[in-house]
C-alpha cells in the first residue's frame, strides 16, 4: 500500500523543485540540534535545505505526539499560509538544520509567475494528510508488534529515492521517537526491535535502523486487510 501512497518519483520531483528552485527565493536560517524553530512572521513557506525537522504537538500535560519528520526538499508552513490561521505544531531541528523561509510577498510573486508551484504544494499537503491517516489506522487496528513494523515500512517507503537501494531509514529515530509515533511505551518498542534484530530483519548502524528484509517485515501485516 505505501508504495502506492508515497510514489518515489513524485516525491523526488517535489523535493528537487523545493530544494533547487523554490528555496533560492528565501531567507536562510540555521538551527542547532534540538532547537525549536520559531518564525515570527504569520504567513510563509519554509523549505528544509539541510538536516531534518520534527513536527509534533503537545497536550496540556506536556505529552508529545510526534507527527512526521521533514527531510531536505520538504516544506512546512503551507497549511498556515493558505488558511491564514496559525496551527499548534511545534517544529524542532532533529540535527543541525538549515531552512529557507520564503515570506508571503515573495510567495505571491512566485505563484503568479509559476502556477506549477501549486501542484507541488498540493502534493506536500496530501502527503502529510496520508501520513496522518495511516498513523491513525495503524494505532487503531494493529497490535504493538504490527505498529512498529508498519511504522518502519512507512518510513522506509517515504525515504526511498530513485536510483538507490535506500534500505536505511534516513533519520536517527530513537526508541522513544517510535513510541511517540505509535502510542506505545519505549519498553515495548525496544522489545519489538530486539525481536526483529534476532530474526535478522533489521540491524542498527550509526544509530540508524537498517531494514535487511522488507518483505519479511511486511509479513507481520498480512493479517490486516488494510495492508
Amino acid at each position: 500500500m505505501y508504495e502506492e501512497l508515497f510514489d518515489c518519483e513524485k516525491q523526488q520531483e517535489m523535493r528537487n523543485f523545493f530544494l533547487n528552485d523554490f528555496s533560492n527565493y528565501g531567507e536562510k536560517r540555521s538551527f542547532r540540534k534540538n532547537e525549536q524553530i520559531i518564525i515570527r512572521e504569520k504567513r510563509f513557506i519554509a523549505v528544509v535545505t539541510n538536516g531534518s525537522v520534527k513536527r509534533s504537538f503537545y497536550n496540556s500535560n506536556g505529552d508529545e505526539k510526534y507527527l512526521y519528520y521533514l527531510k531536505p526538499g520538504e516544506i512546512f508552513g503551507e497549511e498556515e499560509y493558505f488558511e491564514g490561521v496559525a496551527d499548534c505544531f511545534i517544529n524542532t531541528a532533529i540535527q543541525n538544520t538549515d531552512i529557507s523561509i520564503i515570506h508571503s510577498r515573495e510567495v505571491e510573486k512566485l505563484l503568479d509567475f509559476n502556477a506549477d508551484i501549486y501542484r507541488f504544494i498540493i502534493h506536500s499537503l496530501v502527503r502529510k494528510y496520508r501520513i496522518s491517516m495511516t498513523q491513525m489506522v495503524n494505532i487503531c487496528f494493529n497490535d504493538s508488534t504490527q505498529k512498529v513494523a508498519d511504522t518502519l515500512i512507512r518510513l522506509w517507503t517515504q525515504s526511498k529515492e530513485i536510483g538507490t537501494n535506500n534500505e536505511k531509514i534516513v533519520i536517527n529515530l530513537t526508541h522513544q521517537d517510535i513510541a511517540d509515533i505509535i502510542g506505545c511505551s519505549r519498553i515495548t518498542v525496544t522489545r519489538t526491535l530486539k525481536k526483529f534484530k534476532q530474526e535478522n530483519i533489521i540491524t542498527s548502524e550509526n544509530r540508524s535502523i537498517v531494514i535487511k528484509d522488507i518483505n519479511r517485515l511486511k509479513r507481520y501485516l498480512t493479517n490486516n486487510c488494510n495492508k
